[in-house]
C-alpha cells in the first residue's frame, strides 16, 4: 500500500495518528512514504484500522495500569474500572497483560504447573518459563488437577 493508493482523507488520518499517537518523535519511521512506528510496532500505512485500534487499546490499557489505573471483572461480566491501587505487584502487571492479550493463564511446558489470570502464583510458579496460555478441557487420565492450560485454545 502507498499514498498514492489511498484517498487522501484517510491517508492524511494514518498521517496525523501516526506523528501523533504518543510514542515520540525518534521511534518513527518515515523514509520513503512509510508510516512506521518502532516503539509500539504499528505500520499506520498498512494495517486495518482494527489493527490499529486493537494495539491503542493495548498500550492505553498498560499505560493506565503503570498509572495505578486497573480494570477489574464484575460478577455481571463488566469491566469496572479501578484507580490507585496501591499494592500493585508484578503479579497484577502480568495478569493485567493476559487479559488484553486475549490468554486465560500461565503454563509451563514441562506440565507441572498453571495459574489461571486472577489466581497468579508469584512464590514457586510465576518464573521466567511461563508462558501465556488458554484454558484446555482436562484429559480423561488427569485426576490432579482442576484445569489445564496449554498454548492452542480449544
Amino acid at each position: 500500500m502507498s499514498k498514492n493508493s489511498l484517498p487522501f482523507s484517510e491517508w492524511a488520518l494514518r498521517q496525523m495518528l501516526w506523528l501523533r499517537h504518543g510514542c515520540g518523535f525518534t521511534a518513527l519511521y518515515g523514509d520513503d512514504g512509510e508510516m512506521q512506528c518502532h516503539n509500539c510496532g504499528i505500520d499506520f500505512l498498512r494495517a486495518t484500522v482494527d489493527e490499529i485500534m486493537g494495539q491503542f487499546r493495548k498500550d492505553g490499557a498498560l499505560k493506565m495500569l503503570a498509572q495505578g489505573v486497573y480494570f477489574e471483572h464484575t460478577l455481571g461480566g463488566n469491566l469496572e474500572v479501578k484507580t490507585k491501587r496501591p499494592d500493585l505487584k508484578v503479579a497484577d502487571v502480568v495478569d493485567h497483560w493476559l487479559r488484553i492479550n486475549g490468554y486465560d493463564g500461565l503454563w509451563h511446558a514441562d506440565g507441572e504447573c498453571a495459574c489461571k489470570v486472577g489466581k497468579l502464583d508469584p512464590g514457586d510458579c510465576l518464573t521466567a518459563t511461563c508462558q501465556p496460555g488458554h484454558l484446555l478441557p482436562c484429559p480423561e487420565t488427569c485426576c490432579e488437577h482442576e484445569f489445564h492450560i496449554g498454548a492452542k485454545k480449544q
